[in-house]
């Protein structure tokens, strides 16, 4: 992932994901509690359907008082009996607990909403993903090149060429992916007019719209959170496990209509050099080069 890239979707988590800052924290007694915080359930209003995820640093997490009053009043909507203070403070095992709409809802009741608050998020949702997955379409053309020109010149072309160590053969798949750049050249054109039409398509939307205003957004269930409601810092940060799956589920929230306009008027990325820079060079795509004995040695190892 290149710099424009990581500043893009870490840009993305500060306006509508986790939106509140980093600071420095210092638990105080009275203010802030400590629960064995093992994990969090999404509860999908819609469907009924449950999405479970363990954290990997279960344990003592601090929470502040009005995100445990938040877990409250969902526990209530719910119908869950939530425990006692004394019960939490015994460390009693405790589940954090939400409920929105899962992303297969989402699609039929939220992405195609009409109301322009909701389609204002779904703009900037819609370039979130776009953002993402623009480096993995190029890194995906770029290695097509590589293998395309391999096949297209036989194994035996190789010969012609010093592939002693690793730098000639990055060397030579240099060469190849800029000689070859319209896959590339096609994807950021696409890349380009998706942009373009987000964006003005949202400065159409923003005018009608108060400072803040709620929508459902898409949380995605890999993402960290703090259990502080000001701020987040290691005493307050829950982490989702390894395993937990690459889905999103969708919360309703306060969005903040500036942040909008800041995430979506960032620099990205807008000509082909910057997206080869982006995209970098994949280390894997030397193997394109081995020599037929050697992959066999290798196959056999």
């Amino acid at each position: 992932m290149g710099r424009l890239t990581a500043h893009l979707l870490e840009t993305y988590q500060f306006c509508f994901v986790e939106t509140v800052p980093y600071a420095f924290f210092r638990p105080k007694e009275g203010r802030d509690i400590a629960v064995n915080l093992r994990g969090k359930d999404y509860h999908c209003r819609i469907c009924g359907r449950t999405d479970s995820v363990e954290y990997q640093n279960a344990g003592r997490i601090y929470f502040s008082k009005g995100k445990l009053a938040e877990i409250r009043r969902t526990s209530d909507e719910l119908g869950r009996k939530f425990p006692f203070m004394g019960e939490i403070e015994a460390g009693m095992p405790f589940r954090h607990q939400a409920v929105g709409i899962c992303a297969a809802c989402a699609r039929e009741h939220i992405l195609s909403s009409h109301d322009p608050a909701q389609r204002a998020v779904n703009l900037c949702w819609r370039q979130y993903h776009a953002d993402a997955l623009l480096v993995i379409k190029a890194r995906q053309a770029m290695e097509r090149s590589i293998s395309k020109w391999v096949q297209v010149q036989g194994e035996s072309a190789l010969s012609a060429y010093s592939l002693k160590n690793f730098e000639e053969k990055k060397n030579l798949a240099c060469a190849i992916i800029l000689d070859d750049t319209a896959e590339l050249s096609s994807i950021l054109a696409e890349y380009e007019a998706v942009t373009k039409h987000n964006r003005e398509a949202l400065e159409t939307l923003l005018p009608a719209l108060p400072e803040q205003f709620e929508a459902y957004v898409a949380r995605p269930l890999r993402a960290f959170e703090s259990m502080n409601d000001k701020l987040y810092h290691e005493y307050t940060v829950a982490f989702p496990g390894a395993d937990t799956p690459d889905e999103e589920f969708f919360l309703q929230r306060r969005i903040d209509r500036d942040r909008m306009t800041t995430f979506l008027h960032q620099e990205r990325v807008g000509n082909l050099s910057a997206l080869l820079m982006e995209a970098g060079f994949r280390p894997e795509w030397t193997q394109y080069f081995c020599p037929p004995e050697a992959k066999q040695q290798e196959g056999d190892a």
